[in-house]
């Protein structure tokens, strides 16, 4: 006779530890979910990446141009979490630089623009307040920057010669360290779905590297002959970019 009730406490006792490990489960799935934006902005540069000054090393030419980044953000508990970015942006030279040498070089710096390739992560912060969207993130990471700044009048490496070496153009990408603060506030329009006003901060530290090597003979007087001498050097370009970036963008919950 005691057996059915016994029966049913167990089946009860097993529904309730399921449900209550479903809505753990639940709970745990809420605080640990997976956020995805997208972003354009207009890019504002400044500073020596702006600078016209063409004394300057570091001056960029720079104007304004756009940035495009897409971002992938795992949040954990208390709506913290990391994020890893890419981002590409794009600023045209100034016009009055296009007929313009750079210090030490033989060639004009012309038109081609910035072109520049981030990779970042770092701690992001997202949460919402009622119908209000809200995501931070600061982020390091590096930087591929392809522009005419980084074009240098090389001499020919040479074997054995006594003639003054030839020179070329080597175009290449500048490469270094990159950084981004970024903020964004915007509309919830479902659960999932937001749409964003987002104001960033991006800089970047590029240089760009490359050796040479060149020979010449010249006569010692006291061995009476002549001796072949190795020279060698490095060109180094350094340049630092620095923008504000101020657009639209769209966060999707997964």
């Amino acid at each position: 006779m005691k057996t059915p009730p016994l029966i049913f406490l167990i089946a009860l006792i097993s529904t309730l530890a399921s449900a209550q490990s479903d809505t753990i489960s639940n709970k745990h799935r809420k605080e640990r979910n997976v956020l995805l934006d997208f972003a354009a902005a207009y890019s504002m540069p400044f500073g020596h990446y702006a600078s016209p000054d063409t004394t300057e090393d570091l001056s960029g030419y720079a104007e304004g141009g756009f940035s495009l980044q897409f971002s992938g953000t795992w949040l954990g508990k208390r709506h913290l979490g990391l994020s890893a970015t890419y981002c590409y942006q794009r600023n045209a030279l100034q016009k009055a630089v296009e007929f313009v040498k750079p210090d030490g070089h033989d060639y004009f710096l012309g038109t081609k623009p910035w072109s520049n390739h981030y990779l970042l992560a770092g701690p992001a912060y997202a949460n919402t307040f009622g119908r209000f969207f809200f995501l931070s993130k600061i982020q390091a990471g590096v930087v591929l920057s392809f522009s005419p700044n980084f074009t240098m009048s090389m001499p020919e490496n040479q074997a054995d010669s006594t003639s003054p070496p030839s020179t070329y153009q080597s175009g290449g990408a500048g490469t270094g360290v990159a950084f981004q603060v970024m903020v964004a506030g915007g509309y919830q329009i479902t659960k999932k779905l937001a749409i964003t006003l987002n104001l960033t901060y991006l800089g970047a530290n590029a240089s760009r590297k490359k050796d040479y090597y060149v020979s010449s003979y010249y006569y010692d007087p006291e061995l009476k002959q002549w001796i072949l001498v190795w020279q060698g050097g490095e060109f180094t370009i350094k340049k630092k970019i620095s923008t504000f970036n101020v657009g639209i963008g769209i966060s999707f919950r997964l």
